[in-house]
């Protein structure tokens, strides 16, 4: 993918991210970690969380975060199928502009 399909697809999903994203990004702004405590808080995570159990709780978080936390039995599979889409075309743009293969 060029830098032009790069940037189109960046305009595309502007203003996708829901109100929860958008406060979750806005809080890391304002944050200033202490290293001490964010080793301890990721060292206990590990410890607790099996890769199968992580990934699993990443996509679901993902998903809810994406419907803004209407995430239900409601949602379509074409709904849960784009957003998933749109995840993957977002992960190859970001890959392809960086050249990580």
């Amino acid at each position: 993918m060029d830098t032009n399909e790069f940037k189109r697809h960046l305009a595309s999903i502007h203003n996708v991210l829901n109100s929860n994203q958008r406060h979750l990004y806005e809080e890391t702004e304002k944050v200033e970690p202490e290293a001490v405590e964010a080793v301890e808080e990721v060292e206990a995570v590990e410890e607790v969380e099996d890769p199968q159990e992580l990934e699993e709780k990443v996509v679901f978080e993902f998903l809810n975060s994406y419907f803004g936390g209407e995430l239900t039995e409601n949602t379509s599979d074409e709904d849960i199928t784009r957003a998933i889409v749109e995840l993957n075309a977002t992960c190859q743009a970001v890959n392809n502009f960086f050249d990580v293969k």
